[in-house]
């Protein structure tokens, strides 16, 4: 996972079928051991963000507010 969220950025990883609750906290415990942002869940599907260091790949879309 690390490897893919270095070279990708944005990466989707497929929990195994488990209780929703289960799930939750092991996205949680996913994000938090690459360390990545975890940006959404679709049923199985998590969503993992992590900026490249050097070359940023994603552009994020400025904060209206400032």
């Amino acid at each position: 996972v690390d490897e893919a969220i270095v070279r990708h950025e944005l990466i989707k990883v497929r929990l195994p079928q488990i209780p929703k609750p289960e799930r939750k906290a092991m996205a949680a415990a996913l994000a938090a051991a690459v360390p990545a942002h975890l940006v959404g869940e679709l049923g199985r599907i998590v969503i993992l963000y992590r900026r490249h260091p050097e070359k940023p790949r994603v552009v994020l879309p400025k904060n209206p507010r400032e």
